[in-house]
């Protein structure tokens, strides 16, 4: 979708961590005050509670110093899609 580079940093049993970074991003973060990367945690979830068939959320944590964005997908084992 022309994101970024998304990358998978860690999985845990029930949470998936991953970090959205690069020139587009980079951008984002130093001309807007307050970026939101809400779509792209939203997508990620969708794709994931797809994988997995269960109901999955998502939030996002900017760090603008290290210009990239983390997402934190989660899902519980016993809420089924």
């Amino acid at each position: 979708a022309g994101w970024g580079t998304l990358t998978n940093v860690s999985a845990k049993k029930q949470e998936l961590e991953f970090e959205l970074e690069g020139p587009i991003i980079s951008n984002r973060l130093k001309h807007q005050k307050e970026p939101c990367f809400q779509l792209e945690a939203g997508f990620i979830a969708e794709q994931i509670q797809l994988l997995n068939e269960q109901i999955a959320e998502s939030y996002e944590q900017v760090k603008k110093r290290a210009d990239k964005v983390v997402l934190t997908v989660k899902w519980d084992l016993k809420d089924p899609v």
